[in-house]
């Protein structure tokens, strides 16, 4: 079964998971070929509840868990309600503390 593919991003169906093929070509390879799980949160978010995992208490979090973070103020490039970033739990301390691991570009956190 071939996998549809946008024509404006690139990105395969959203129920699909990683990459459809490579070209060879690395900035291709890079930018392409990828499906909207593997290539946004909320595309990673929506499949991950569509196929068995389920939403959890911030009471309940767990290592291994991920975080989604959500945009709540309108003004950015993200509508508020929408899925913009993930992270995983790391540790959760014994007084609830919860540490998360996560790429960001900018600062450590």
């Amino acid at each position: 079964m071939k996998k549809k593919i946008d024509p404006w991003t690139g990105l395969m169906g959203d129920d699909a998971w990683g990459r459809q093929s490579g070209t060879g070509w690395d900035w291709l390879d890079q930018h392409a070929y990828h499906s909207e799980s593997w290539a946004r949160a909320e595309g990673l978010q929506n499949f991950l509840l569509r196929h068995g995992s389920k939403e959890v208490p911030r009471t309940e979090a767990q290592p291994g868990d991920i975080v989604f973070y959500e945009q709540v103020a309108p003004g950015t490039e993200t509508a508020p309600g929408e899925t913009h970033h993930a992270a995983v739990v790391t540790s959760v301390t014994p007084d609830g503390d919860i540490k998360l691991t996560q790429h960001t570009s900018s600062f450590q956190t």
